[in-house]
């Protein structure tokens, strides 16, 4: 039989059919709790921490909890990372989160989860209708196969090289 590891970055906890029994505390989201939604909208979550202690302490050893935030990838400074590049920040994110998200995924945080993040995904994020068209024109040092460019995308890092950046349909890396 195989295993599960769920792991964050203080606790791992392996579960399987010959594992200890291992209790999952749930509901800890914004779905069907108005109240909750309404609070958590505001910036409050307290009640996501009442709700995350209230569980510990009645023996959850996990918590599932889906608090309805967006992922975004970006770079702040270099006081935290060797580069500004976003390419540097998905590769490092697909490596130590390894497992976490599929590539699909991995790109989709990076770009529309960032506009999400910001409040602006109705103008920016992704390429659709009525959308300002910001997007990077990119080369990698080994084509991949079609099947194989959102991984290969997602874990170049310093080797991919950004050759035009589009924002609002204008190419401003000349």
């Amino acid at each position: 039989m195989t295993d599960t590891i769920i792991s964050s970055a203080t606790k791992e906890a392996i579960i399987g059919f010959e594992r200890p029994f291992t209790i999952i505390g749930e509901r800890i989201n914004p779905t069907g709790r108005k109240v909750l939604a309404a609070e958590m909208k505001e910036g409050d979550y307290s009640r996501v921490e009442a709700d995350a202690r209230a569980q510990i302490e009645a023996g959850a050893h996990i918590l599932d909890v889906n608090a309805g935030i967006p992922l975004a990838l970006g770079t702040d400074s270099l006081a935290s990372s060797d580069s500004l590049s976003i390419w540097d920040e998905m590769a490092f994110a697909v490596e130590w989160f390894a497992g976490a998200a599929e590539p699909r995924d991995w790109l989709e945080i990076a770009t529309l989860g960032g506009a999400k993040a910001l409040g602006i995904e109705k103008r920016v994020g992704q390429l659709a209708p009525g959308q300002e068209a910001s997007f990077q024109v990119v080369t990698l040092p080994v084509l991949p196969q079609v099947d194989a460019l959102e991984e290969t995308l997602c874990a170049a890092g310093k080797d991919v090289n950004v050759t035009h950046l589009y924002l609002a349909g204008e190419n401003v890396l000349l």
